[in-house]
């Protein structure tokens, strides 16, 4: 089932340069959703990461110790990669949401019509489950689009976190847990915390929020992630809009061919009754969903760009410092964080797993050398700190 309109789909079949650059980046400049300021701070990170002394080459000496340096340096860099994972996934659920909301809205396109010189609205039957499949698939891309714009943003929060060296826990972070350190921080500073270091990114990095879409436009899109994931469904509620064609029917009324638009909920983080009771039922915003989804990626794009390009000069500004903030113990309470999972599976032992063994990319290669993983490397792990 064809699910991405033709002009995506010539982008997706030009063949990539010779560049390597070109390579590791084309599905996503193809798509238009590649983010340079992303991808300079990965670099940013990774020219630091040292198969030597293992993790970031300069947090050696700092309280954390070697384990510690090495579990935070790996989490830290691929929070900044799936940043731009995430991205791919919301462009991806965004344009194939358009192609079913497409699909539902040519089913709907007779909802009204004129009989006799009477407008009667009815909905079209459904003969089949497959009448049902683009209204369900389209549900199915916005709870993706707004899952994959809500991680982007908390890998974003990760990054901060590591970049930035606040003390709080890496694996668990997200932006809304960084915001309200930065704020509590701005309140009642900490004395073991470079306080004019945080403020002033702190500051920044809530212009940028404010800068970058309408008032409460992050809030708004947390809570309907947050919605989508976690909670009861709101209503999917629509407005219909039919105008007449300029045709007449066979029984000489006038055509008219309804255009419909989905709305999305005007406050997420509350239930459908309770919003309907506080805005005295003006439950929804007033804009096509497609109008709402699009902006929120633009929206979370400029902010990705701002605080990864903040946060690429704070890295490097504390590498020619390197104590200036030391890379605090609470970012990683534990090696590991937490027990290891004893879930077996469902049909344990029907597939042998090999691990002499690893075929793929060189960054993955380089990735398990910079973390004491290579089989030369793997018993320092017994004298780590």
């Amino acid at each position: 089932m064809k699910v991405l309109s033709d002009e995506v789909m010539r982008k997706l079949s030009t063949p990539y340069g010779d560049a390597p650059a070109e390579r590791d980046h084309g599905f996503d400049r193809a798509l238009g959703i590649f983010v340079p300021a992303v991808n300079a701070l990965v670099a940013a990170i990774d020219s630091d990461m040292d198969v030597t002394v293992h993790g970031v080459r300069w947090w050696v000496g700092h309280p954390i110790g070697d384990k510690r340096r090495i579990l935070i340096s790996d989490h830290l860099i691929e929070s900044v990669r799936s940043i731009e994972k995430n991205l791919v996934d919301a462009k991806l659920h965004e344009l194939s949401l358009a192609h079913f909301d497409a699909r539902e809205a040519h089913q709907m396109r007779h909802l009204v019509t004129v009989q006799r010189g009477q407008i009667k609205m009815e909905f079209p039957k459904r003969e089949t489950p497959i009448d049902d499949l683009s209204r369900t698939m389209g549900d199915l891309h916005r709870v993706g689009f707004f899952r994959a714009v809500g991680s982007a943003l908390d890998c974003l929060g990760a990054a901060c976190v590591g970049v930035l060296g606040v003390p709080i826990d890496l694996l668990k972070s997200d932006l809304g847990g960084l915001r309200a350190w930065l704020k509590k921080q701005q309140q009642n500073p900490s004395p073991s915390v470079d306080g004019p270091f945080f403020r002033g990114f702190a500051a920044n990095l809530e212009a940028t929020i404010s800068a970058a879409g309408p008032p409460d436009w992050l809030d708004w899109t947390l809570d309907m992630r947050n919605m989508q994931v976690h909670r009861a469904r709101r209503f999917q509620l629509a407005t219909v809009h039919p105008r007449p064609t300029g045709a007449a029917t066979a029984s000489g009324d006038p055509e008219v061919i309804s255009d419909v638009a989905l709305h999305l909920p005007k406050s997420p983080a509350h239930s459908d009754i309770e919003v309907m009771v506080a805005t005295t039922y003006q439950p929804l915003l007033s804009e096509d969903s497609a109008a709402t989804i699009s902006g929120v990626l633009r929206s979370t794009v400029e902010v990705l760009a701002t605080t990864c390009t903040a946060l690429t000069r704070a890295w490097e500004f504390r590498r020619t410092a390197p104590n200036l903030v030391m890379q605090p113990l609470k970012q990683w309470a534990n090696t590991p964080a937490k027990p290891v999972s004893q879930f077996p599976g469902y049909a344990p032992g029907t597939r042998s797993v090999a691990h002499d063994q690893l075929l793929g990319n060189p960054r993955i290669i380089r990735r398990m050398q910079v973390a004491a993983l290579s089989d030369a490397d793997h018993e320092k792990w017994n004298t780590f700190s």
